[in-house]
């Protein structure tokens, strides 16, 4: 701005700038190829040992699964966040939150199996059939763990709406993946009961 005796001054219209620590300058966060196979391995992973948890032999090899969907996911939150210097407790506090609700879509893919598994047994013996509010409630708690995925990673990275929008759409397919690979492997004559 060029001042009335023709001297540069500052533009009294632009905004001072801003200090480097600042949280208005924190940038979401680049999104990486690494990142979205961790993510996209890390949900597959959840939906596959929920899928074998049920069965005897192979129920094994899916609860180790668990962990390593559960290492997969935490990498890949790990990886991610935002560009900038956001202070260390919201670092940590994001990270917490991340990690919460993958530990919810874990739970709930192992309690779709296990609904799954119930129904399966229904004909044998007795077995009481899930009520339909039951697969009702577990729908919902899988568009509440969606939802906290999806927020996690916003509030992580700074990401858009639609792209953790699409991530949440992801993790919501966890719990059904994981019913159809069950019902799959059921129908190859995996034993259900020892």
């Amino acid at each position: 701005f060029v001042g009335p005796k023709g001297n540069m001054q500052p533009d009294p219209y632009q905004p001072p700038g801003l200090p480097a620590s600042s949280d208005l300058r924190r940038q979401p966060a680049r999104f990486t190829s690494t990142v979205a196979v961790l993510l996209a391995a890390g949900f597959f992973c959840t939906a596959l040992a929920a899928g074998l948890m049920q069965f005897v032999i192979i129920g094994l090899v899916g609860l180790a699964l668990f962990v390593v969907a559960f290492g997969l996911l935490l990498a890949a939150g790990l990886l991610v966040r935002a560009d900038g210097l956001p202070p260390w407790w919201q670092q940590v506090a994001s990270l917490v939150f991340f990690a919460i609700a993958v530990l919810s879509l874990i739970v709930i893919a192992a309690y779709a199996t296990s609904l799954a598994f119930a129904h399966a047994m229904a004909p044998r013996a007795g077995a009481s059939d899930p009520s339909a509010w039951q697969w009702t409630i577990l729908t919902l708690i899988s568009i509440m763990a969606a939802a906290a995925v999806a927020s996690a990673l916003r509030y992580r990275t700074g990401w858009s709406r639609s792209r953790c929008f699409a991530w949440g759409i992801a993790a919501f397919g966890v719990s059904p993946t994981a019913i159809l690979i069950f019902w799959i492997l059921k129908q190859t004559g995996q034993p259900l009961t020892a």
